[in-house]
């Protein structure tokens, strides 16, 4: 274990880069093996009625834990030390969840600890890559395909060890939270508090500074803010009933099918680089946006033409949405916040995204497919489902392009003053 330590510690190259993917990976592969089998694990163990508040807790958790943990990277804990740390607490929670799975309450209240405490780690791992690149526009978008790979790794292990009706996605989960974290104590790059010397207030927690510095005259963040709201809200809708749409229009082995999503995604992000340096990062987020109305409109012609064509497109453009939008605008996030709040720039924008976004598209879509579709399996009441989100696409579309001006950067990351100097 020391020898291997110290290895990861050797000054190549490219260790920084290696140690932020191999972090990133960690991220959604923890997501995946906790999250992908849940309500089929929660269905076969006997809860199925609580699966809705397993469900429901993550984006409450995205809403409730980012912001005090950002707040605290800021100031008081250096952000690499709290992401091991909360690993580690992540790993003995759900280890605890599995033995408590017998008893559906406290099955459901540990798990939803677990995601309070896990959630945070998601605009950490942001904030702690985008903190030692040298080049965000470069290298940011590779370290990032770190977390794709994370989580078709965790779909392909438990598909291979056929562990969707059981615990063992779980046990593996936590296990290698445990492991990981304490491995990452010791060799992720150092990010001290940036503003360690300011005065923690309430107001810290909320966001309230975050926003209001973000929030400069004529920058548009506020159209930003709700374009990222409306695009997640409209992935959810995605995420959430399309397998269901596509297995009702005769589209065979549904989830493989759906993988072609996630390698586009891969494929995507590797090309922001590129794009970076021909187009302005406001034209590559809109190219997401396009992104999200030909999807949907393609899904909306295929309840008139069905066919596996127009299913495959549909489910490619999932990468031009993450890649092109979703990811960039992580990185429009850093680059407009000062060093002194970059970590509760980036735990606001998952309240908005993953916590509120997603939240409000259970809950408006879902109303939605319950109101408008009373046969799941006749595609012509289906149609409504996707006409909504084809318009409701085009007016963000709008509202961003005129909105939303070129991001100008706040200062620069103080990465080459400190790569040499990292004290772990």
């Amino acid at each position: 274990m020391i020898n291997a330590i110290s290895l990861l510690r050797a000054h190549h190259p490219h260790r920084i880069h290696i140690l932020l993917f191999s972090m990133m990976f960690t991220v959604y592969f923890l997501m995946g093996t906790s999250m992908i089998t849940l309500t089929i694990y929660m269905n076969e163990a006997g809860m199925r009625e609580y699966i809705v508040y397993a469900v429901s807790g993550f984006p409450l958790s995205m809403m409730i834990s980012p912001l005090l943990s950002g707040a605290i990277a800021d100031r008081y804990f250096p952000a690499n030390k709290m992401i091991a740390t909360l690993f580690i607490l992540c790993g003995c929670i759900l280890l605890l969840v599995v033995y408590f799975s017998h008893r559906p309450l406290l099955f459901v209240v540990l798990f939803f600890l677990y995601k309070l405490l896990y959630a945070p780690t998601v605009g950490l791992a942001n904030s702690v890559a985008m903190t030692h690149v040298t080049d965000r526009n470069k290298f940011f978008p590779l370290i990032r395909i770190g977390g794709t790979v994370g989580w078709i790794a965790a779909a392909a292990l438990i598909s291979l060890l056929q562990a969707e009706k059981t615990a063992t996605p779980f046990i593996i989960s936590g296990g290698v939270a445990i492991v990981t974290g304490l491995i990452y104590l010791f060799i992720l790059p150092h990010t001290p508090p940036a503003a360690g010397n300011s005065v923690f207030r309430l107001r810290d927690i909320t966001g309230a500074d975050a926003f209001r510095t973000l929030d400069r005259p004529g920058s548009g963040f506020r159209v930003f803010v709700l374009c990222c709201c409306f695009a997640t809200m409209l992935s959810t809708l995605y995420d959430q009933y399309a397998p269901l749409y596509f297995n009702v229009a005769g589209l065979e082995r549904t989830a493989a099918f759906m993988s072609v999503g996630q390698v586009s995604e891969v494929l995507v992000t590797a090309l922001i680089p590129l794009f970076a340096l021909r187009f302005s990062l406001k034209t590559i987020m809109v190219m997401g946006l396009l992104a999200i109305v030909l999807r949907y409109s393609l899904l909306l012609t295929s309840t008139t033409y069905p066919g596996l064509t127009l299913a495959i497109i549909a489910i490619a453009l999932h990468g031009f949405i993450m890649g092109f939008y979703i990811i960039v605008s992580q990185m429009v996030t850093d680059m407009m916040a000062p060093p002194s709040i970059r970590a509760q720039a980036q735990s606001l924008m998952m309240f908005i995204s993953m916590g509120a976004g997603s939240l409000l598209g259970s809950l408006v879509m879902g109303n939605v497919l319950n109101v408008f579709v009373n046969d799941v399996n006749n595609l012509a009441q289906w149609r409504i489902v996707w006409l909504i989100p084809v318009v409701a696409g085009v007016i963000t579309l709008l509202i961003f392009i005129f909105g939303f001006k070129n991001p100008v950067v706040c200062s620069t990351s103080p990465v080459e003053e400190t790569h040499a100097k990292s004290d772990y």
